[in-house]
């Protein structure tokens, strides 16, 4: 853990149209190993991390029915891409 006092910032990219600076203090923890998550949201007290997997449509037929399989969440889907489900959750808790 290491508290940082001084300036930080973000520079512009695809996320922030203009360069984001803070001078608001906080604690940085660094852990020893390397963990690799497709989406993260954070609050107050928590850090979701999400891995997604590509999926497929399925259709399952049954008699003269079909069952359509959709996804239960698709990530940042745009028109025309494979639907993608959450895999895996890990909790963060802070404190």
């Amino acid at each position: 853990m290491t508290l940082i006092v001084e300036d930080s910032g973000l520079t512009a990219g695809s996320i922030f149209e203009e360069d984001v600076r803070s001078s608001l203090p906080y604690v940085e923890v660094v852990t020893q190993g390397k963990y690799y998550y497709d989406h993260v949201l954070i609050d107050d007290e928590r850090i979701l991390c999400l891995k997604v997997r590509i999926e497929s449509f399925i259709y399952i037929v049954t008699g003269a029915s079909i069952v359509l399989n959709l996804p239960l969440f698709q990530c940042d889907q745009l028109e025309g891409e494979v639907p993608r489900r959450i895999s895996s959750v890990d909790v963060h808790v802070l404190g």
